[in-house]
């Protein structure tokens, strides 16, 4: 960081050291594993055209593949279930090939049973999973996460748990798009308790920090939390309501940054470099948002659930950082340039995820959202619109994929084959954000 906060896109050894410390940890992992633990091995591939992959107004084509692997360990007693686990990504670019990243992650995941279950009561098969991380960059179609095996003993919805997830991770990219890497460590609580009849209520807390080596100004401590509850309304029906609380405080104060070119131009295949200096307002050192949602639940098929829902963030501060867009060619959707704190919303979705007959695995969902921003829309040329009105958003996103079994055996592993399509339209008073694309890929799954 230079003078008046100048930032300079730059190279170290940052990457290199945190691989080496996820390679310890990892190996420190298969040491204290048990040796009567059983390990999983899952690993997931997927070609992908994407007809605007950079998400914005100008459309550039791209094709990507991406890489999955996750490895875990798991051992259980009578009312404990512990496992460790590490997965990671590789995205692969064709035509904008400087673009090409990977993600790390290393964690532990502990279910203790609290209470015994209540003899009579219906049973019904459920997972706990830590929630989705970040995806910076392009969507891709959506890769699994390691998941603790069934248990007969924790299989009933009515039996109170406690859920203790840590983790650490790291992304790691080219030169040209260091300012993406980050590492990041994080602790997550969860404890669901049945409170009473058959009214379950679900609190977490998570804190995490996260440090971005090559853009300190947006290294932050965040800590979320809330309270879900959920009562069947009938046989295969049930309703839920959640409220979440974040907070985000970032370890640099700054009133402005200054971004500056390096002047040297991009590696890859058509690669880019940020065309001239982009100026980011900043104000105050953290932020607050809050969730509100509530939906329904229905269990369409023994193990697909369709669920409808309503999502509501509201922010008492627009104190949120992030970086112009135009200064990298779209990539929304992050922390860096789209951070969740920055807007308000409604939002609804509609989504069928599980495994269908015929042993298909299915993600699927329909999502209308409407986002607004504390900023001035603006044209093309960077312009406020007459009247200066906030920018606005429309997003309209389809995603569709589905896994056949090209074999399995009795124990559920094996091979499956499938396709993905996605389709976002996003309408926004600001011209450089409207705009929409189309994605097809091809998907390769096998867990062992």
């Amino acid at each position: 960081m230079g003078e008046n906060g100048a930032f300079q896109c730059r190279r170290g050894a940052g990457g290199t050291q945190a691989m080496k410390r996820l390679a310890m940890l990892l190996l420190f992992l298969e040491m204290t594993v048990p040796a009567a633990a059983q390990l999983h091995f899952s690993l997931y591939t997927s070609h992908m055209y994407d007809d605007n992959s950079f998400a914005f107004y100008e459309k550039r084509e791209d094709v990507y593949h991406a890489l999955f692997g996750a490895l875990s360990a798991g051992t259980q007693s009578k009312y404990t279930y512990v496992q460790g686990y590490y997965y990671g990504a590789l995205v692969l670019f064709r035509t904008y090939s400087d673009r090409t990243y990977n993600i790390h992650t290393l964690g532990a995941y502990t279910q203790i049973q609290l209470s015994h279950r209540d003899f009579g009561q219906e049973q019904e098969n459920e997972h706990e999973q830590e929630p989705e991380q970040e995806g910076s960059g392009p969507y891709v179609p959506a890769m699994p996460r390691p998941q603790p095996a069934e248990a007969t003993s924790f299989s009933d919805s009515l039996v109170s748990y406690l859920f203790i997830i840590p983790q650490v991770g790291g992304r790691f990219d080219h030169d040209n798009w260091d300012f993406y890497d980050f590492q990041r460590g994080s602790l997550l609580l969860r404890w669901r308790v049945r409170l009473f009849g058959a009214l379950m209520a679900r609190l977490h807390h998570t804190v995490q920090y996260k440090r971005y080596p090559n853009l300190e100004q947006f290294t932050h401590l965040e800590n979320t939390g809330g309270i879900v509850l959920n009562h069947p309304l009938a046989r295969k029906l049930q309703i839920f309501g959640a409220i979440d609380a974040g907070h985000k405080r970032y370890t640099e104060t700054m009133n402005d940054t200054t971004w500056v070119t390096d002047g040297t131009p991009g590696k890859g295949k058509g690669g880019v470099k940020p065309p001239r200096a982009v100026i980011s307002q900043f104000s105050t050192p953290s932020t607050m948002q809050y969730v509100f949602s509530v939906g329904l639940v229905y269990r369409l098929f023994q193990s697909a659930p369709l669920s409808l829902s309503w999502l509501r963030r509201s922010n008492p501060s627009s104190d949120a950082r992030y970086v112009r867009e135009d200064a990298i060619f779209g990539l929304t959707e992050d922390e860096i340039f789209d951070d969740r704190y920055g807007y308000q919303s409604n939002e609804l979705r509609l989504q069928l995820d599980g495994v269908l007959p015929g042993n298909i695995r299915t993600m699927n969902s329909i999502e209308v959202i409407r986002k607004q921003y504390p900023r001035t829309a603006t044209n093309l040329a960077g312009l406020p619109l007459e009247g200066y009105p906030q920018r606005e958003d429309n997003r309209f996103v389809l995603r569709l994929q589905a896994l056949y079994p090209l074999f399995r055996s009795a124990d559920g592993t094996g091979l499956s084959v499938g396709l993905a399509y996605n389709f976002i339209r996003n309408q926004s008073n600001n011209a450089y954000h409207d705009f929409h694309n189309h994605q097809v890929a091809v998907v390769l799954s096998g867990d062992w």
